[in-house]
């Protein structure tokens, strides 16, 4: 080591610089690290070449090396330009003893610009794309009348408009009230728990399929920040034909610029206060509704015709990520002071995204983000424990109105509806975003009167889907029975058996779910039902891929305090398969939010 000398009269100053640096300047490159140097900068005194104990702080400052090789001062508490390394401290005053400098080194996932960017074929595909000229209508079907929903699809970029309608409450050009009026009463149910009027977000009866009321349209949200985004426009006056006559209607409308990628996105009217009047879900996919659906036979022989994808499916993305680094140096701010020369750096990393929709909590309309599930390069395909997902809070959502998990109950269907960016999670054991004992058991099929514990028989149930049912237009959650045919040799009420699918453990690991044949005994086509990781009673999503897939049907479970849980299809590799036909099968609770995949409507 050169060493440097300042000298007055027979008195000699020597800096001295001493760096502790990482343990390992080459970091992990899946998830962001917390950790420290330290830093000694000072001078010691030297007289006739002997130590006298004096000795005083020299400041220093950290630099980092441009891309052109130049060493450029750090800015204090700033990132770098490559924006993944953050010192909490960059320059100091020095002194003897050694001063601890936190830094921060954040994944390839949150500071990186992946190479391809969140790629998949269908989102190449999307991106691709050139904005469709003119608006376009979402709620006229192939007949030219007018059906609605909670949910639309668009498969490319352009403009839109929708009629605020309440859900699905004007189907085929005609007033739905069975959508949102019952034809039962509170002593058709089990303890009279049904709700025999929708309401609206005052908690009013909805006595007309007509919104009315709204002052404003607004983005709340949108699951992904590398597409064009979503623009709204004011509310437009128009008409639609309901029940034969030309009837004065508000349009929302919005455009969906390109480039457009596969995601999820809520947009709500308000009223002149601000308060959400009701909301829409724009899914935004190559999948076209109503093409390559199943046909699936139950374990009665009953079919239901299954959308081939769950509701607002992302297709799995994988992010190729490059080896990355920084050379850094201390540098002591003084003639001749000394140079600590060190770097930090990052190895290359591939991760897949899996496919994921967008999950609900039951008996409401409005979608939670998907699940964050990441498989990194070097996890063993082999090993289910190896994929273990961490809880997580999925994936982001962006705009105004993020959607936000909150720890509260007993909240109204009205309060509800008027907040579709919160999901409600009970944290006092209710298992219920409603929180009391008396919450409806047909909030998805208006005229559910049962909780279906009382064995019927499995090809009597169908669903009369109701204005806070999630699914496109002619489609509905799942009823009762319409899983039962994935099950072989089921025993017991649950329905629990074998898998009736010609999958093995490599399939299930390489596919990301599973594979069950659409007729009994393995007979017929095949329909893919993907990883489904629930969010639990804490508003997060967790469990490994070892435990239970679940999806929504659209009935309430008996219990001591059924009114709290929802049934569910429920399937694992390594276990059982579950599929309710009768009697006490798998449940969740109500604010859990699971996946849904619709079945065509009946009727």
């Amino acid at each position: 080591m050169v060493v440097y000398r300042i000298s007055h009269e027979d008195i000699v100053r020597e800096p001295t610089l001493k760096v502790n640096w990482l343990a390992s300047n080459w970091v992990s490159p899946n998830q962001t690290t917390n950790t420290n140097i330290s830093v000694s900068s000072c001078w010691n005194e030297f007289k006739d070449g002997q130590e006298t104990g004096n000795s005083g702080p020299v400041p220093w400052h950290l630099e980092y090396q441009d891309e052109s090789g130049n060493w450029v001062k750090i800015d204090e508490n700033t990132l770098m330009p490559n924006r993944w390394v953050k010192f909490a401290k960059v320059s100091g005053e020095g002194g003897t003893a050694a001063e601890r400098i936190g830094v921060t080194i954040y994944s390839q996932r949150e500071s990186a610009d992946p190479n391809p960017d969140h790629w998949s074929q269908q989102n190449e595909d999307l991106m691709k794309l050139a904005p469709l000229s003119g608006i376009h209508d979402l709620s006229i079907s192939e007949n030219g009348s007018v059906s609605t929903a909670n949910c639309y699809i668009v498969n490319a970029p352009g403009t839109y408009r929708l009629p605020l309608v309440y859900g699905n409450a004007v189907k085929d050009g005609k007033t739905n009230s069975s959508a949102y009026i019952s034809t039962l009463k509170p002593e058709d149910a089990r303890q009279g728990r049904v709700l025999t009027h929708f309401v609206d977000y005052k908690d009013q009866p909805i006595e007309s399929p007509l919104i009315e009321g709204a002052a404003s349209v607004a983005l709340l949200w949108i699951d992904d920040n590398m597409c064009g985004g979503i623009s709204v426009s004011p509310l437009v006056d128009g008409s639609i034909i309901l029940d034969g006559t030309e009837t004065p209607v508000k349009y929302l409308e919005f455009t969906v610029n390109a480039p457009m990628r596969q995601s999820n996105a809520v947009i709500v009217v308000k009223d002149a206060e601000g308060t959400t009047i009701w909301s829409w879900h724009i899914w935004m996919t190559d999948y076209v509704l109503g093409e390559d659906i199943k046909t699936v036979q139950n374990y009665a022989g009953k079919q239901y015709e299954f959308m081939p994808v769950n509701i607002g499916w992302v297709d799995s993305q994988t992010s190729t990520y490059p080896e990355r680094g920084v050379p850094l140096r201390v540098v002591q701010d003084i003639e001749g002071g000394e140079i600590f020369s060190n770097g930090i750096y990052q190895y290359a990393t591939t991760e897949i995204l899996v496919g994921n929709g967008t999950t609900y909590q039951f008996g409401k309309k409005d979608p939670t983000p998907g699940n964050e599930f990441l498989i990194r390069e070097g996890r063993d395909v082999s090993d289910l424990d190896d994929y273990h997902n961490e809880s997580n809070d999925g994936r982001k959502s962006y705009g105004p109105q993020p959607f936000t998990v909150v720890q509260k109950n007993a909240v109204t269907l009205g309060e509800s509806i008027s907040h579709p960016e919160t999901g409600f999670f009970s944290a006092d054991g209710y298992y219920s975003w409603y929180g009391t004992s008396s919450i409806p058991i047909n909030l998805w099929d208006v005229n559910n009167d049962e909780d279906n514990s009382d064995g019927y028989s499995p090809s009597d149930f169908s669903v009369t889907k109701s204005v806070y049912d999630p699914s496109p237009v002619g489609f509905t959650v799942a009823p009762y029975d319409a899983y039962t045919g994935f099950v072989t040799d089921p025993a017991g009420d649950t329905m629990q058996g074998g898998h009736n699918s010609s999958d093995e453990l490599d399939d299930y690991n390489t596919n990301y779910g599973m594979h069950f044949h659409c007729a009994p005994s393995g007979a017929g086509d095949t329909i893919f039902f993907p990883w489904s990781k629930m969010r639990g009673n804490n508003g997060r999503y967790g469990g490994s891929t070892g435990s239970s897939n679940v999806y929504w049907i659209a009935s309430p479970k008996y219990s001591s305090n059924y009114e709290s849980y929802g049934y569910v299809f429920s399937f694992s590799y390594g276990g059982k398969i579950h599929a309710t036909a009768h009697g006490a099968g798998p449940s969740a609770g109500y604010n859990q939010a699971v996946s849904v995949r619709p079945v065509r409507e009946t009727d």
